[in-house]
């Protein structure tokens, strides 16, 4: 039995594959077991040659090589097929096939390793599922042996493999757009390159186009692919495409391309396929179109500072082969100082027109209006609607520009300018100025407001004329009237200002303010006579002026000395020096004399409230204007000017110090609340109104109460020649140290008044007020010494011993208070205590205690000293309290301590208590008595008993008691 697989070849426990390059098919070989025929080698190939089979193939042309093997001959008639389900033969085939030689001749008879070559053709059915199918062959044959017997043998071995369908595989080779395709382009068509890469043909395809949404319009489409054979390409075409212009021509877009289509295998087999395919595609970078600028500004022929309503514009040429067909303009102001009408920095203008190549164009902005800026930048972004060759996209273009400003000004020339009346004079009322402008600028002129403005004196000062309209190229004649000239004013040439301010049209629209200054000289012509009046006497009227003086008042006698004139209502201007002043504190002052005066009359004017303020006297100049209407041949205004020298004389008050003291009759070096004096007598011939008077101290030793060194009175007048009068100073307190006088300034500052006028005079004196510095008031009357209240003498050791001295007031002062200021002693006798009834005051005449507590030394030897006390002592004299101090020596014995000794001895002693007692050797605690009396002449106090064992045997427990406190005479 033979047995054989595809590709296999069979060996015992071995499978080898071999590629046979010459065919295009497999070859198998198989090695069968030793029957009479085996496999060889079989092959099979579709209708169109191919290897590939597939379900629905027909006419797939089998061959098996298959080798006779046997020792005898034999005759094979056939070999029929035995076929798997769905496999048949083809139409005019057979399943069996007669056995043909390798030249394709029908062989009869067979030897020993003859290869015979069987022929067949199939149909492989459409419901065949892919994959392996084995074929049986089965041998008819006949031995060459003398017998009829056939013989039929199996072989297998052979199978056919059923492929799947290709699937449909195209790729993409290539894509673009025509037009070209920019963002924002309408109307675009993509062609897409495809071919077919896969292993059957397309008969027809079916597909859908997905762009993405929102960028592409539509973003769905339809397509069809024509037949494309294997590894042939073909175009198809995606459109009209409109293209967001939002799109980004950096950023690939993807694209889905859905394909059902109808394929063919090589040996016509049609069947179904779908594919979905991706790829990515890009827009056109729209660059900007060349559109150059030839000329740019502002529409208005003339732009200057604070310009309204006026238009930037940019002319531009086309000098590119794009088509532009509409532009939309965004205007951006980047400097300060202009905004467009709305108060914005941005506008936006759109011009659909078609700009063609070598085409030009003028925009224009949104009207703007011009701050007060030199100069203005604006950026102008283009966003460009433009066509390429049929491609419409969007681009966009910038530029910068800048436009200068100036300064808003209309060339108005003064062509000429006068007086209308002719000449005029100081004085001139209601005369008229005319100016003449002429246009000479681009602009109209309306609604001019022109200012003409005068220097002083000249009124009014400022005259106005408006509603003046002056066109370009003409002149207009601007009369100023009401003009007055002040009588003041000098003859000769003034500058006037005039200003002009108003609103220049440029054209329909646009318009601006503007304002010329211009300087204009005007003349001022001399009066025809000067020389009318003439100072006849002047003079104060209070005969004299002093330094100082108030309310002065000033005459003067004027005379017309010029025949034929008179002056009308004159006015008369004072103008003082600067060492005078008016009340009103103004140096000038004017006074009008209402009349008319001729030739000969005398003006009489008297000027009050002159205040001089110089500090030295002298003689000084009045200057007096006088201004009127003057009538002669013709009439004017007089302007004359007079100088007059006033004497001024320092002031004097002659006022006489007749006496000066102390109101207290007594003032120490120490006083507190002295009271002055000062009588004075008045020369003056004036009358005095008031009189300051000052007193002044050093400030050193002598004082006020507080605490400044002057103190001031007044007194009110009239002061008349003759009087006199005390000024009183109170509260001064006098410190210094054994001063015998005080040496004090005394001012006088009178007001004094003479005519009506006033004057302020000043004098100073020196006075001397003297000083008692050594009152003596005590003298010592009495010294004695106590001890208790009791005569004691001052022995030595003495201590507590109070020394009385009686003070005797020699003088008629009460002492309202003494005080110990300072004391001497001898080393030996120290002083404790100061007291007594001295120090509370004495009375005239009275006497009083000094009482000093003193101990004595125990080295004092018996001897006569001395103390030093000194005491200082108030006296108060009404308001006054003086303060002096006097120097006591007081006198003192110490006494012999012999002649006083105290007489204290013991009298009786004995063991016990009050009572004595038995006392036994060896007995303890025994009290011991001892008696002391004293036979002295005086008490003694602090007596202390001691007392010192003498036998051994005694022990003394308390040696010291104390006796008594005090223990008089006889006492024990």
């Amino acid at each position: 039995m033979m047995l054989g697989i595809k590709v296999r070849l069979w060996t015992p426990l071995l499978l080898v594959v071999l590629f046979i390059p010459t065919m295009e098919t497999y070859t198998y070989f198989a090695v069968a077991y030793n029957n009479d025929f085996q496999l060889i080698t079989y092959s099979y190939k579709s209708s169109a040659g191919t290897d590939n089979i597939y379900p629905g193939s027909k006419n797939v042309e089998l061959n098996a090589n298959i080798q006779y093997i046997a020792e005898k001959d034999a005759i094979v008639s056939s070999a029929c097929l035995q076929l798997p389900n769905g496999f048949t033969v083809s139409r005019g085939a057979s399943y069996c096939s007669s056995p043909y030689s390798p030249n394709n001749t029908v062989v009869g008879s067979v030897k020993r390793n003859d290869v015979v070559i069987f022929r067949y053709r199939l149909d492989v059915g459409l419901n065949v599922s892919p994959g392996s199918y084995p074929i049986t062959m089965v041998v008819h044959y006949y031995k060459v042996n003398g017998e009829s017997i056939p013989y039929t043998e199996t072989i297998e071995g052979i199978t056919i493999l059923v492929e799947m369908y290709p699937e449909i595989n195209i790729d993409v080779i290539d894509w673009y757009w025509s037009p070209e395709a920019y963002p924002g382009s309408q109307n675009v068509y993509l062609y897409i390159v495809l071919k077919n890469v896969g292993d059957s043909t397309i008969l027809q395809a079916n597909g859908i186009a997905n762009l993405q949404y929102g960028t592409f319009t539509p973003s769905s489409i339809r397509f069809r692919v024509p037949t494309l054979n294997k590894y042939s390409t073909a175009t198809i075409t995606l459109g009209p495409i409109s293209i967001t212009s939002a799109a980004d021509p950096s950023v690939p877009y993807t694209i889905e391309l859905v394909l059902d289509a109808t394929m063919s295998t090589d040996d016509n087999v049609v069947y179904d396929s779908s594919e979905t395919k991706t790829f990515t595609i890009t827009l056109t970078t729209p660059s900007p179109i060349n559109l150059e600028v030839l000329d740019y500004g502002f529409e208005s022929v003339k732009i200057v500072e604070n310009a309204v309503q006026t238009r930037f514009y940019v002319t531009i040429i086309n000098k590119d082969f794009k088509i532009v067909r509409n532009i939309v303009a965004y205007y951006t102001i980047l400097s300060q100082g202009a905004n467009f009408v709305n108060g914005t920095k941005s506008a936006v203008s759109i011009y659909n027109q078609v700009v063609n190549y070598g085409d030009t164009v003028t925009l224009y902005s949104r009207p703007i209006n011009i701050g007060m800026v030199d100069r203005t930048d604006i950026e102008l972004r283009l966003v460009i609607f433009g066509e390429d060759n049929g491609a419409e996209f969007w681009c966009e273009n910038r530029y910068y520009f800048t436009a200068s400003i100036d300064k808003p000004h209309v060339n108005l020339v003064v062509a000429d300018s006068y007086w209308i009346d002719r000449e005029v004079y100081p004085g001139s009322e209601n005369i008229r100025f005319a100016v003449i402008l002429e246009n000479y600028d681009v602009v109209d002129v309306r609604d001019l407001v022109a200012t003409l403005e005068f220097p002083s004196n000249f009124y009014p000062k400022i005259v106005k004329l408006t509603d003046i309209d002056i066109p370009k190229g003409s002149r207009n004649m601007l009369v100023f009237p009401g003009i007055s000239i002040n009588s003041n004013v000098e003859a000769g040439t003034y500058r006037v200002r005039l200003e002009v301010n108003g609103i220049a049209v440029v054209d329909a629209n646009t318009f601006y303010k503007f304002q010329n200054s211009y300087t204009l000289m005007v003349t001022v012509s001399t009066p025809p006579n000067q020389t009318i009046l003439n100072v006849v006497e002047y003079g104060w009227l209070s005969k004299k002026a002093y330094v100082n003086s108030i309310g002065l008042r000033l005459y003067a006698y004027f005379m017309v000395s010029t025949p034929g004139f008179s002056i009308q209502n004159p006015m008369f201007t004072v103008y003082l020096p600067k060492q005078m002043v008016f009340q009103s504190l103004t140096r000038n002052s004017t006074t009008i004399v209402n009349g008319v005066f001729s030739y000969g009359q005398t003006i009489y004017v008297e000027v009050p409230n002159i205040d001089i303020i110089a500090h030295d006297e002298g003689v000084y100049p009045i200057v007096v204007r006088v201004r009127g209407l003057t009538t002669g041949s013709q009439s004017f205004w007089y302007d004359g000017t007079f100088s007059l020298l006033l004497p001024v004389y320092n002031p004097r008050l002659n006022v006489t110090l007749v006496d000066s003291g102390w109101q207290n009759d007594i003032v120490s070096s120490t006083t507190s609340g002295a009271t002055a004096y000062l009588t004075l007598q008045s020369l003056n011939i004036d009358t005095i109104s008031s009189l300051i008077i000052q007193l002044e101290f050093d400030g050193i030793n002598v004082r006020f109460i507080d605490g400044r060194n002057r103190s001031i009175t007044t007194l009110a007048g009239p002061i008349n020649y003759g009087s006199t009068f005390t000024a009183i100073f109170t509260d001064i307190e006098v410190n210094g140290t054994h001063i015998n006088r005080i040496v004090a300034r005394v001012s006088l500052i009178g007001i004094i008044q003479s005519y009506g006028m006033y004057y302020r005079v000043k004098e100073d004196y020196i006075v001397e007020l003297c000083m008692l510095p050594v009152l003596k008031v005590f003298v010592i009357g009495a010294i004695h010494t106590q001890y208790g209240g009791v005569y004691a003498p001052l022995l030595p050791s003495a201590r507590s011993i109070s020394i009385n001295i009686d003070l005797v007031n020699i003088k008629t002062y009460s002492i309202s208070w003494m005080r110990p200021k300072a004391y001497y002693t001898p080393h030996i006798i120290r002083v404790n205590d100061i007291s007594g009834t001295c120090l509370y005051g004495s009375a005239p005449s009275g006497t009083c205690s000094l009482v000093l507590n003193v101990d004595v030394e125990p080295s004092a030897r018996p001897y006569n000293y001395t103390i030093v006390i000194e005491v200082e002592y108030g006296i108060q004299r009404g308001n006054a309290i003086a303060i002096y101090s006097d120097v006591l020596e007081i006198p003192i014995a110490i006494a012999s301590y012999n002649y006083y000794k105290s007489g204290v001895r013991p009298t009786t002693w004995y063991w016990g208590i009050q009572t004595p007692v038995r006392v036994l050797e060896g007995q303890r605690n025994v009290p011991l008595t001892v008696i002391v009396t004293n036979d002295g002449p005086h008490p003694v106090n602090g007596v202390e008993v001691e007392l010192e064992p003498i036998d051994k045997n005694v022990t003394m427990l308390n040696r010291r008691a104390v006796c008594t406190p005090v223990l008089n005479v006889g006492g024990s």
